[in-house]
């Protein structure tokens, strides 16, 4: 199973607008017309500030980092018998599930499945 980086950072922010604000000042751009909530660099990365801060378990200005895989339920049956705890097993349809998990230092990750990802 190979994990790939999805090229998009989610930052929790109980005020997006100024969050978008700063990120525009950065150089980022809307991805699309109207986009209101996803700014993009020209090589592709991303950043979408999520407005949850106070729910789950997210807290204002923390980072959320989003990676690819081919097969989710295998990916998260791999990490578990490395010993990796998950805050959220896979949820969601085949080929939108998706499951979260913090890194030893807090940082939230999302593992997003994504069919037809190298393997």
């Amino acid at each position: 199973m190979t994990l790939s980086f999805a090229g998009v950072l989610h930052v929790v922010s109980s005020d997006p607008a100024a969050m978008l604000d700063f990120y525009r000042k950065l150089g980022f751009t809307p991805d699309a017309e109207g986009e209101a909530l996803s700014l993009s660099l020209p090589d592709g990365f991303r950043v979408n500030p999520v407005v949850t801060a106070g729910s789950e378990g997210l807290a204002d200005g923390e980072a959320v980092v989003v990676f690819f895989c081919d097969d989710l339920p295998a990916e998260y049956e791999r990490l578990r018998s490395e010993g990796v705890e998950f805050l959220v097993p896979p949820v969601g349809p085949p080929g939108m599930r998706e499951a979260h998990l913090r890194d030893p230092s807090g940082l939230w990750i999302m593992i997003v499945e994504k069919p037809g990802m190298p393997r």
